[in-house]
């Protein structure tokens, strides 16, 4: 049986990319939410690009973990 991909995995970004380009990509985050987490990065803040997204409830934990699953699935790791 085959199952219709979610809009992350149907938008997956090509190897290579960060993190935060791939969510824009599949529409996940805004350029402008993805921009917020690299600032509150680059003030010393050691949570993970996800954790921050989450933390500031611009996506949820399950749309993180879909993105980063459909990119194993291709063998690309993030």
């Amino acid at each position: 049986m085959r199952t219709t991909p979610s809009p992350a995995a149907r938008n997956v970004p090509p190897q290579g990319e960060l993190i935060g380009q791939g969510l824009e990509k599949a529409r996940i985050l805004t350029s402008a939410q993805v921009d917020q987490i690299l600032a509150i990065q680059r003030k010393d803040d050691e949570r993970l690009f996800g954790e921050i997204a989450v933390d500031l409830r611009y996506t949820e934990y399950g749309a993180i973990r879909e993105y980063l699953e459909s990119r194993r699935h291709l063998g690309v790791l993030v």
